[in-house]
Order: C-alpha cells, then sequence, then structure tokens
C-alpha cells in the first residue's frame, strides 16, 4: 500500500512480510526485483490496515491563553491532524499522531511545561514527559 505523508512530504510503502509489516520510505528505494510468489492481496491490505490502525494514538491536551499558546501550539503540531475546542477561558485540543513520532511530539511539547495539562493519551508521550522531567529534577 503507498501513502503519502503530509508531515514529512514523502511517499511511504507498507509491505506485508510473513507477521509483519514493514515500512519504507519509497525515496531510499534503489532496485526492485520482481518475484514469483504469490500472495493473498486482501489479507495483506487487511493486515496493513490493522497495522497502521494500531500505529495510529492521540493525545488531548488543556491550555489557557496564556504567551500566545493556542496560536503557537497550533502552529507547532500543524503536520498532524487535530481538533481544537474552546470552553468559556480553555482549550482543548486532540492531536492524532503515529507511534513513530512519539518522540517529536514529546520533543514539541516539553516547552510548554507547566502550561499545558494531558487529559487523555492513547500512547506513551505524558510516561515519557513525566520520565524526562524526572530526571531534569534529579540532576
Amino acid at each position: 500500500m503507498l501513502e503519502y505523508s503530509n508531515k514529512d512530504d514523502k511517499f511511504r510503502i507498507y509491505c506485508k512480510k510473513e507477521n509483519s509489516v514493514s515500512v519504507y520510505n519509497l525515496e531510499k528505494i534503489n532496485s526492485v526485483e520482481i518475484l514469483s510468489d504469490s500472495y493473498d492481496r486482501n489479507l495483506a491490505e487487511k493486515n496493513i490496515k490493522n497495522y497502521i490502525l494500531n500505529q495510529r494514538k492521540e493525545i488531548t491536551l488543556e491550555f489557557t491563553n496564556v504567551k500566545n499558546i493556542p496560536d503557537r501550539l497550533l502552529t507547532e503540531f500543524t503536520p498532524w491532524e487535530k481538533l481544537c475546542t474552546r470552553l468559556d477561558d480553555r482549550y482543548n485540543v486532540t492531536i492524532k499522531y503515529d507511534k513513530p513520532d512519539s518522540l517529536e511530539i514529546v520533543t514539541r511539547l516539553l516547552p510548554y511545561g507547566k502550561n499545558i495539562k494531558i487529559l487523555k493519551d492513547t500512547g506513551n508521550v505524558k510516561a515519557e514527559l513525566e520520565n524526562r522531567i524526572k530526571k531534569q529534577l534529579s540532576m
């Protein structure tokens, strides 16, 4: 399956290999060899779609309009799908990302410090943020 990434401005190809799925950037492929092997296309597509769904994570943040955070945060997370709602003087934003982007999400959230609150996290971003903050405090 071929997919275009707005975030990276690259094409990725998903390949079913035995019991796993591998993802390759199309521009990194130097050569292709056509094999006589056959496969069940429907099963391969089903496995790839399940893989993609399992990689999909989301984090919901709460913040106020301090230090222009709404504009900064929405600009910072432009590459990812997000939904932002305003509740009186507070904002909630849910950012949808793929599991391999977790580290980048952590890195982009760290500078906001106590100005954001994590309400929901289906990945490991909150745990990683807490871990990094604990390490910094113990130094």
